[in-house]
């Protein structure tokens, strides 16, 4: 298990790029997106799925509040990138990052969300952990991004 924190010289945009690229499958789940976040990300999210087809899913939220809709013409630039929201019914609050490769995952759960403040500025603080792919663990995470995904 390692912390991640605004405060430390690794960052969490810092944290989330080196995972991107380390990775085969991502699903990034934010409350509030942002187009400064977007671009923060967009280097290792584009080199990803244009060398490795990095397999992408962002989640956020539907209202327009926090996913405005020139962050969702924006997301549109980056081919490949999926970009789920949801549908109002429930407000998404999860701020939480999963990655793949080979049998193993990573997941980084804290707050901070997918906006330049929440990776590089505010008072935010994550645990990174990792694990093997088809462990109970796992498994629990897999079911709640299949329910998130009845969500959108």
């Amino acid at each position: 298990m390692e912390f991640i924190s605004n405060s430390s010289s690794h960052k969490h945009k810092h944290a989330i790029c080196e995972l991107i690229e380390w990775a085969d499958k991502c699903i990034l789940c934010t409350s509030f997106l942002d187009g400064k976040g977007i671009k923060l990300l967009s280097k290792s999210i584009s080199s990803g799925i244009k060398e490795r087809c990095l397999d992408i899913t962002i989640f956020s939220n539907g209202q327009e509040n926090y996913t405005r809709n020139c962050v969702k013409k924006e997301i549109l630039t980056l081919k490949g990138l999926k970009h789920q929201v949801t549908n109002g019914k429930k407000r998404l609050h999860s701020k939480i990052y999963y990655f793949e490769k080979g049998c193993e995952f990573i997941v980084v759960i804290g707050s901070a969300n997918i906006t330049q403040n929440g990776l590089m500025n505010n008072i935010e603080f994550s645990i990174k952990t990792t694990g093997i792919i088809g462990s109970k663990e796992q498994k629990e995470i897999h079911n709640n991004f299949l329910e998130l995904e009845s969500e959108c």
